[in-house]
């Protein structure tokens, strides 16, 4: 890490918990990651985490917020619209990034699930509502 700049470590399994609070404590970090661990049979709520993180954001008034979401396909119990999530990313003026694993012969254009297509389409509409290009 370098300069000012903070990393929070937010899961988003079940609900949407902090494991590591912003900080620029990089052993913090790594006993963070150490904490984090697959929940089977638990739901993400990816699109709760995105709003809860982004307002988050807003109310610490960060100066260059930036989402990055590693998650792997299944079952999005989120009740909300991509709309809000879009929403709260341009008020907290964050940028989302995200990274989906996807199983061997899963991955590609034609094969991936329905949740990978809406995020990556709510990443996109997030990317071009900043005027930056998607791929």
């Amino acid at each position: 890490m370098a300069g000012d700049n903070e990393i929070s470590l937010v899961t988003f399994g079940d609900r949407p918990t902090i494991v590591v609070d912003a900080t620029r404590d990089l052993p913090a970090l790594e006993r963070g990651i150490g904490r984090l661990f697959a929940q089977p049979n638990a739901g993400s709520y990816f699109l709760d985490a995105v709003i809860d993180t982004a307002r988050g954001f807003q109310k610490r008034e960060s100066a260059r917020p930036v989402i990055v979401a590693v998650t792997t396909e299944g079952v999005e119990f989120s009740n909300r619209h991509y709309d809000h999530v879009l929403d709260a990313l341009k008020a907290s003026g964050a940028s989302l990034h995200v990274l989906v694993i996807t199983t061997v012969g899963g991955s590609g254009w034609a094969t991936r699930s329905a949740r990978t297509a809406r995020w990556c389409s709510i990443a996109g509409r997030a990317r071009r509502a900043a005027g930056a290009r998607t791929c």
